[in-house]
């Protein structure tokens, strides 16, 4: 009786079954499972193309351009709090006033800063050839404070003045700027002012203030 002989696959058939099977089960998959000699020198490459490499948008990130949560990034979907503390303990720009002012003779109340009931003016006057500048703080409410001073009534203070003594010459100077109204609004800054600048006869008050 003859026995039938079962001859093993050939290696093409092998390779084409395993071939098959491979694109049945997905590319990704043959991705993830094919292994290499030469691992090696793609991450050497990636290493070198990785530079040039971006990501238009990322949901999360360490470090982005644009992302809904990061800890690091320009714009951030999710940035309300900033090295641990909340957005509204940061002073936002608003806050802070500045700006140099040049007056001329006989210009008097000229407001420079504003602050709720508390404000910075300045006067330029002429008077027996001299010229001076005075900046004054004023509050339309009483009990404020004068850096350590109570004011009792409402009113305006005499907080800086400069003259030229009838030289007709530059003349200035600098000082602080400190006043607080009872419902704590305040004003705080620094203040430079003179005479004569940036032409004869002028004064100018160049300052910054933080009011809060």
């Amino acid at each position: 009786m003859l026995k039938r002989r079962f001859r093993l696959p050939s290696p093409a058939l092998v390779i084409s079954m395993v071939t098959l099977s491979l694109v049945l089960g997905g590319t990704a998959v043959a991705a993830a499972t094919a292994k290499h000699k030469d691992a090696k020198a793609d991450t050497k490459l990636v290493k070198k193309l990785a530079p040039s490499l971006s990501v238009k948008h990322a949901k999360t990130a360490n470090s982005a351009t644009s992302a809904t949560n990061a800890t690091n990034a320009d714009t951030a979907g999710n940035a309300t709090n900033l090295g641990g503390q909340p957005a509204s303990a940061y002073m936002p720009n608003s806050a802070v006033q500045r700006g140099t002012f040049i007056l001329s003779q006989g210009t008097t109340g000229r407001v420079l800063f504003t602050d709720g009931p508390l404000s910075v003016t300045a006067d330029c006057t002429l008077s027996a050839g001299t010229t001076t500048v005075t900046v004054h703080l004023v509050s339309t409410v009483a009990n404020w404070l004068w850096f350590g001073t109570l004011e009792p009534a409402a009113g305006t203070v005499q907080n800086d003045t400069r003259n030229d003594a009838g030289s007709g010459t530059f003349s200035g100077n600098t000082d602080r700027i400190d006043f607080t109204a009872p419902s704590g609004a305040s004003m705080r800054g620094q203040d430079a002012f003179g005479v004569n600048w940036p032409s004869a006869g002028q004064c100018y008050v160049s300052a910054w203030v933080v009011a809060t």
